[in-house]
């Protein structure tokens, strides 16, 4: 075989016989004349019957012309497009009619004047199998982080993961009720019409078909050929598109609950190896966790559009009887005040104070409910510079009776809502205004860029707050000592405004007294494009 005696071709021999690629030697009408065991295993032939069959049995038919027209070229000319490179990745055929992806090192030397071929052949299945998972779970984050739309987003993720895994038709089931309903679907040009149009009309109980068996074991089902199971109700329009293969993957939520199945057929995969099937379980917990979260989402959006119907009702019907209630009690001190003891004039002070809180609280609750309503909010260049100059000036006077002093930096440009950003600003500030310590307070407003957004600082020298009750100030109604006014809704309308911009919102310390407020805001073009 190598051309340099019987000693030659026995150490070639024990060599070749002790790697785990295959090896293959051609002569050049392209016969096999030799042929190692790892051949053997990897094309499912014997080595006798390797041994003197044409190099085109080893090749799918539809790449056999282009070889033989490859060959030819490399007899008469000694050129080849594939000798003397490192590697080359090309696909092979085996006994049993399966296609592998084979990486190919081909060599090519001199017998006595005749041109010999030597190629090294390693099966990468698995090698394929492995980057076509990383390119699954890669696809399936990019939908995941830039779509919002479930019905867009498993769509996407149907065509993704059949194209990079080789499938034809994938399908989305979804939980309704006691079953499973076909919700969404992708096919490749016109495989599978007929497959879907019956799986449409269809509704697959827990352990029935293969989307409910996925649904009862809880993890994913191969079948190579489900035309041969009995059990199987639309194998008629399965033959008919020449689908045979197919996989169901559950989707598993964090309650441990099967929330739907995605299903893939093709022609004829082959088995995916037991890394890509976990992956493909890791995928549907992805998946799940997504169409969780939007559920979770969607459902909160209709409790705040509740909330804020509500609020609109309540503010109302309560403003009225209170309106009605102080508007009498400004009647009582205009005509009747001189005729009042102190006790009843104290006790008019106080109904009229209740009156005024009241409604302040009224329309507390109705901003709070307003500003995290289902109202879409603004997305547009938002001047942080000037909008807190008018926040700045609108609060002169409080500024000046308690001699207080603001300082701010140079501000940037975000993205968001005017309207809203404005009155975080305002709320803000009026906060450090109020909870001042002794000395005149002192507020700073600052900003530096943190990623993709902008995160703000505003400070002042006041009494601080406590770290046991840094997170309780953000919610409603909560009024930290010694506030003794207030409604205890501004904080918590200023989260809900960053958490609308898609943002955090925090306090901690100051230096050397007092607390800073922070948070953050998508960054903004200043050119307004």
């Amino acid at each position: 075989m190598a051309g340099g005696g019987e000693g030659s071709d026995a150490r070639f021999t024990a060599v070749a016989e002790s790697v785990n690629d295959a090896i293959i030697g051609a002569d050049e009408s392209g016969t096999i004349l030799y042929a190692n065991g790892a051949a053997s295993r990897l094309f499912g032939r014997p080595v006798e019957a390797l041994v003197g069959a044409p190099l085109t049995t080893l090749m799918p038919e539809h790449l056999r012309e282009r070889h033989l027209h490859a060959f030819a070229r490399f007899v008469s000319t000694g050129e080849s497009n594939l000798v003397g490179r490192t590697t080359v990745e090309l696909v092979a055929l085996t006994a049993g009619g399966d296609e592998v992806p084979v990486e190919l090192s081909l060599g090519a030397w001199d017998a006595g004047g005749e041109r010999r071929l030597t190629g090294v052949i390693r099966d990468i299945t698995e090698r394929k199998a492995a980057e076509r998972a990383r390119r699954a779970q890669e696809a399936v984050s990019v939908v995941l982080a830039e779509t919002e739309d479930v019905d867009v987003a498993v769509r996407a993720l149907l065509r993704e993961l059949a194209q990079i895994m080789g499938w034809r038709v994938g399908l989305f089931w979804a939980r309704s009720g006691s079953g499973l309903t076909l919700r969404n679907s992708w096919h490749q040009g016109e495989s599978g019409r007929a497959f879907l149009e019956r799986s449409s009309a269809m509704v697959f109980a827990r352990g029935i078909g293969l989307p409910g068996r996925a649904w009862h074991e809880r993890r994913p089902i191969w079948v190579e050929d489900f035309r041969e199971i009995a059990s199987f109700p639309r194998a008629p329009e399965a033959s008919a598109d020449d689908l045979r293969a197919a996989i169901a993957l559950p989707v598993i939520d964090s309650q441990h609950e099967v929330i739907a199945v995605l299903e893939f057929l093709g022609g004829g995969n082959d088995r995916p190896p037991p890394d890509t099937m976990d992956t493909m379980a890791l995928l549907g917990d992805r998946i799940a966790q997504f169409l969780r979260r939007r559920a979770t989402e969607a459902e909160l959006e209709r409790s705040n559009a509740d909330l804020t119907r509500f609020a609109d009702a309540a503010a109302h019907d309560l403003s009225e009887p209170l309106r009605t209630m102080r508007g009498l009690a400004e009647l009582i001190a205009q005509r009747y005040a001189s005729s009042l003891d102190d006790g009843g004039r104290e006790l008019l002070d106080g109904l009229l104070a209740a009156g005024a809180r009241g409604e302040a609280l009224v329309r507390a609750i109705l901003t709070y409910a307003r500003v995290g309503g289902d109202r879409a909010i603004a997305a547009e260049p938002v001047d942080v510079a000037a909008l807190v100059a008018d926040v700045v000036r609108s609060l002169a006077q409080t500024i000046s009776d308690c001699g207080a002093s603001v300082g701010v930096a140079d501000l940037p440009v975000v993205q968001g809502d005017a309207d809203l950003i404005g009155q975080l600003f305002q709320n803000l500030i009026s906060n450090a205004l109020r909870f001042c310590d002794e000395a005149p307070p002192r507020v700073e407003i600052s900003a530096m860029p943190d990623g993709a957004r902008w995160r703000f600082r505003i400070a002042d020298n006041g009494i601080g707050v406590a770290p046991e009750d840094r997170e309780r100030i953000f919610e409603l109604f909560t009024r930290l000592p010694p506030a003794s006014s207030g409604t205890g809704t501004g904080l918590a309308v200023c989260r809900r405004i960053v958490e609308r911009h898609g943002g955090h919102i925090g306090v901690e310390d100051g230096q050397p007294s007092g607390s800073v407020f922070w948070f953050t805001l998508p960054i903004g073009d200043p050119s307004g494009t």
